[in-house]
């Protein structure tokens, strides 16, 4: 199961449903499936970027913050612009 970005307000419920999920297919084996995920995709408006930013920015994290804004750069568009 992947949890990508869904921002620390869904975080309790996001990890109590994997818990769910983790129990209830615990004696099957599941294939192991990979796909490449850029937090930048889910993002579909400015209100999501800006809430991303706002978390970052409340951690004090310079990692954090650093990878914020590339995501958020990315999910505008700014990148593609900027080599332009």
């Amino acid at each position: 199961m992947l949890l990508c970005d869904g921002g620390k307000r869904a975080q309790r419920r996001d990890m109590k449903s994997a818990g769910t999920v983790a129990r209830h297919r615990k004696n099957r084996p599941m294939a192991l499936e990979t796909r490449p995920c850029d937090p930048a995709e889910c993002r579909d408006s400015y209100e999501a970027s800006a809430a991303s930013m706002t978390e970052a920015i409340e951690t004090n994290d310079p990692d954090l913050i650093a990878d914020a804004l590339g995501v958020t750069a990315r999910s505008l568009g700014m990148t593609r612009e900027a080599r332009d």
